[in-house]
């Protein structure tokens, strides 16, 4: 009697061993509940902030970056600015071209000059 006694009282002990290692095993392994909904909300928040980011291929096909931005911008500018004081030089070149222009076509030719007028020097010679 005493043997089944100590029987009983192993299979209890060994009972409560037993389910205080699984518990320990299971608490490893596993979380609660309550932890796990608030994770999954987590992990949902932070998959659509993912899906609403560029992804860097996009970005890289749809996007220049700031300083090149800045950089043509600039060489643009300074390229306006350039072909600004050109075109005013050119405007100023033409204005004196046209005036040549104008001075040279009110100017007899040579040919003209010799076939319609007389040497100053031979009017002297003849007047004297």
């Amino acid at each position: 009697m005493e043997f089944i006694l100590y029987l009983i009282i192993g299979l209890l002990v060994g009972g409560v061993i037993g389910y205080f290692i699984i518990k320990i095993t299971l608490q490893k392994n596993y979380i609660l509940k309550t932890d796990f909904d608030n994770l999954q909300v987590i992990v949902t928040e932070l998959k659509i902030d993912n899906a609403k980011r560029i992804s860097k291929e996009e970005l890289s096909q749809n996007y220049i970056s700031k300083e090149l931005y800045e950089n043509v911008n600039t060489s643009f500018a300074t390229a306006k600015n350039d072909l600004i004081n050109e075109q005013k030089e050119t405007g100023k070149h033409q204005a004196t071209i046209l005036r040549l222009t104008g001075d040279v076509e009110q100017k007899l030719s040579k040919s003209e000059v010799e076939s319609n007028y007389v040497a100053k020097e031979s009017f002297d010679i003849i007047n004297r």
